[in-house]
This record gives C-alpha cells, sequence and structure tokens, in this order.
C-alpha cells in the first residue's frame, strides 16, 4: 500500500454495490471482493464455507501437523504453530453462514487435536473463532472487459480461494499484477521487471 500510494495511487474507502459507481473514475478494476462477488458480480459460484478454529498458548509445538480425523471428528484438522499462539482448527462447512461459535464443534475439534497431540491438553485456550471462506470450485483468476454503463471496462477478477488463501495469495497477486499491467498496454518485458 506504501508503494501504491507514493506512485501516486489513492485510496477511497465506500461500499460498491454496482460497478457503475467507480467506472467513471478509473481505468481499470481489480475484483478482490470474496463473498461480495455475488451481489456485485452476479457470481452464483461463490459461497461461504465456514470455518472454526480454536487459538492456545503451546510454546512447545513446532511444528505443523495436518491430519484426518476419525470418523464423526472435525471436517478436516490442523495445529499449526504461531509466533505466539498454535492454531487448531477445524470445520469446513460448506455452504454455512454462521460466524458464531459452536459448542459441538469446539468440542470435535479440541479432542481430535488432543487424541494427535495429546499434551495439548495442558495448553491454555485464549480464543475461538468462526468466520467464512470465500469459495468457488475454481478460483476466479482472469481479465475480461465487460460493459458497465456507457463504458467498456478493463476488469481484473482475483477471488475464490476458500481455504487455501494463505498458500495461493502471493501467486494469485503477482499474477493479477501482470494481468493489470497487460490491460494497460505495458510490454511483456516491462511487465517481469516492474513485478
Amino acid at each position: 500500500m506504501r508503494r501504491f500510494k507514493e506512485n501516486g495511487g489513492k485510496v477511497r474507502k465506500a461500499k460498491i454495490t454496482n460497478l457503475n459507481q467507480v467506472a467513471q473514475d478509473c481505468d481499470l478494476i481489480v475484483t478482490c471482493c470474496s463473498l461480495g462477488a455475488r451481489e456485485l458480480l452476479q457470481d452464483k459460484e461463490i459461497g461461504p464455507t465456514r470455518g472454526q478454529v480454536i487459538r492456545v498458548i503451546a510454546p512447545w509445538v513446532k511444528h505443523f501437523y495436518f491430519y484426518k480425523p476419525k470418523s464423526g471428528m472435525a471436517d478436516y484438522s490442523y495445529i499449526l504453530p504461531g509466533t505466539s499462539e498454535i492454531v487448531v482448527g477445524g470445520t469446513a462447512q460448506k455452504g454455512d453462514w454462521r460466524t458464531t461459535i459452536d459448542d459441538q464443534d469446539s468440542t470435535k475439534i479440541w479432542e481430535t487435536a488432543c487424541q494427535v497431540m495429546p499434551v495439548l491438553s495442558k495448553a491454555k485456550k485464549v480464543r475461538e473463532w468462526a468466520g467464512l471462506r470465500p469459495s468457488r470450485d475454481n478460483v476466479r483468476l482472469e481479465k475480461e472487459i465487460i460493459q458497465v454503463g456507457d463504458k467498456k471496462m478493463k476488469v481484473v477478477h482475483n477471488y475464490g480461494f476458500g481455504g487455501s488463501g494463505i498458500t495461493i495469495h502471493w501467486g494469485c497477486a503477482l499474477e493479477t499484477a501482470k494481468m493489470v499491467l497487460e490491460l494497460l498496454g505495458c510490454q511483456a518485458s516491462s511487465v517481469n521487471s516492474r513485478l
């Protein structure tokens, strides 16, 4: 963001419900609108995948664990060490819009993690969290020209990562930047040198 602003970029915060609201003020639109794509872009392929996790203090955990739970346990399971807290998860409930903590999910997540790593039962729980992952069958990472009002608008789409955003966001951001520069008429060599 700092580099964007240093190069003359301006940031304006607003709720956009229609691309017409911004089309006259710009030459190109990048859509990173997450679940908002359902309304803004009429994308019916995007929907929520509810994820619930537990954060604990367990400084002895130094490795990442991904494991297939036993029948009846959490949807998919992992133990992820961080700098100060460990994330224990979780759920992947497609089509579920709830962002509240589900006590049954909490129990399943915790019991599964403690089966894999019994010493976690001594960890101090810090908080629980539930949120929505914007999911599509295929990530929408593409460029197109669309009619917005009376203007042909250059658009680059970059959304729909589901639970994979943490692993693929950097590559998708680079690809988005390349598409933006291509749509603005930059040479291929210029595209690579700018990234």
